[in-house]
Formats: structure tokens, C-alpha cells, sequence
């Protein structure tokens, strides 16, 4: 009999800590198999603060100014994610070899679900601040976009 995968999306916040916690115990109850998970969201524009789009014609290309110095920030935070991610398993999965994995997407709710469909994860756990209102209605929340979309059971840590 195949393991349980339970997916684990983490932002590092104090909210995703709860649900890595969560996930601890539904390891232990479901004898399942863990995938950390940190989606870093691509490059957007901010022209207000001088970060420019990189132009669709020469993004990928090496020709855009930007797009080395670009590809080498996204490159640290990865191995920085990474290296937060092992810590996180050490300390909440030590009896269990766990994957890491660090995806870079546009949407990082997004990532996480196409994440989940690719890789089979039976159970997604996430994290929540828990805002709700007029701010959850106007703007919706990451959390609530995953719940709908994702391709499998949610289980959201309200920390």
C-alpha cells in the first residue's frame, strides 16, 4: 500500500508554523510521506520603486539588463528556502525522510496547487492569518484560492 503524501506549503510565517505542526500529527495518524513546499513568486514590475518589467521580447533571452540579476536573487532565496526547509523537517519530521521542494510561479497559490496535481499529494496543508470581512471580500485571500482549487483534501491551520 502507496503512502499517504501530505503536502505542506510553508511562507514561513508564524500561520504556516501552525501548519506544520498540523501536519506533524498528520503524519503520525495517516504513517504518510512529507513534501515541504516554499513557492517563491516570480519577478513582477514595481515601477514606482525602479523595478522595471523585463520585456516578454527579451526575458529568457540574457539580453535584459535586469534579467541576470534577476535570475540570481531568485537563486538565493532558493537555497535560502531550501535551507529553511531542511531546519523546518529536522525539527517537526525527525523520524522521517521528507522532500523538499522550492518552485518559483507567477501566483504562488497557483504553484501550490499545480504543485499538488504534478506530485499526487493526497492532502494539502496551509496556513491561515485567519483575517476575515470586508478585507477577505474585497480581496479574497491566498488560503481561501487554494481551498477551491486545490486538486485534493485541504486542511487549513488557523494560526
Amino acid at each position: 500500500m502507496e503512502q499517504t503524501h501530505i503536502l505542506v506549503a510553508t511562507d514561513f510565517s508564524q500561520s504556516s508554523l501552525v501548519a506544520v505542526q498540523t501536519a506533524a500529527r498528520l503524519v503520525q495518524t495517516l504513517n504518510g510521506k512529507v513534501t515541504m513546499l516554499h513557492c517563491i513568486e516570480r519577478h513582477r514590475a514595481f515601477p514606482e520603486i525602479g523595478v522595471p518589467q523585463v520585456p516578454t521580447a527579451l526575458s529568457s533571452t540574457g539580453l535584459h539588463p535586469y534579467e541576470s540579476a534577476l535570475s540570481g536573487q531568485q537563486e538565493d532565496l532558493a537555497q535560502a528556502a531550501r535551507e529553511a526547509l531542511a531546519r523546518i523537517c529536522n525539527d517537526h519530521f525527525p523520524q522521517i525522510e521528507a522532500k523538499l521542494a522550492v518552485i518559483h510561479d507567477d501566483s504562488p497559490v497557483d504553484g501550490i496547487c499545480r504543485y499538488a496535481e504534478a506530485h499526487g499529494a493526497d492532502w494539502l496543508v496551509v496556513g491561515t492569518h485567519g483575517h476575515s470581512g470586508l478585507g477577505q471580500l474585497l480581496l479574497g485571500t491566498g488560503t481561501e484560492h487554494i481551498v477551491r482549487h486545490a486538486p485534493c483534501t485541504v486542511v487549513v491551520a488557523r494560526g
